[in-house]
């Protein structure tokens, strides 16, 4: 392991047990989740592959969380599956010259944006019982 990267390991560590430390103490248990946002963050500029691993493995583990006002969702993968289609968002902004423009005309595609324009369509005109 080269010093950067021991110096990279010991400062992550060192965050992890500084953030669970404060958690225990103070009793706010949200703070001991910030490394793994920190860790999600760093990945999502250097290489976002392995967040879609993140999402893969979370997909059995996730649960539906209801929330106030007769709102659900579920929990980790709805929120990571947001974040990578932002993500995908702004990677298409930056790197739009070097796509395949046909990739985004193949049939499978063509589908999946007419399943998304019908889901739209269904919102708008849906009645909440």
């Amino acid at each position: 392991m080269t010093p950067t990267l021991l110096r990279i390991y010991v400062g992550y560590a060192a965050t992890v047990l500084l953030s669970v430390g404060v958690a225990t103490v103070s009793g706010a248990y949200w703070v001991a989740g910030l490394p793994v946002l920190l860790w999600v963050a760093v990945q999502s500029v250097l290489d976002f592959r392995a967040l879609f691993w993140l999402l893969l493995i979370m997909i059995p583990l996730g649960t539906e969380v209801n929330l106030p006002g007769g709102i659900g969702t579920d929990l980790p993968t709805e929120p990571i599956a947001v974040g990578l289609t932002g993500l995908l968002i702004v990677h298409l902004v930056r790197y739009w010259p070097q796509y395949d423009r046909r990739t985004f005309l193949h049939p499978i595609a063509l589908l999946l944006y007419l399943h998304v324009v019908w889901i739209l369509v269904a919102s708008v005109f849906g009645r909440f019982h």
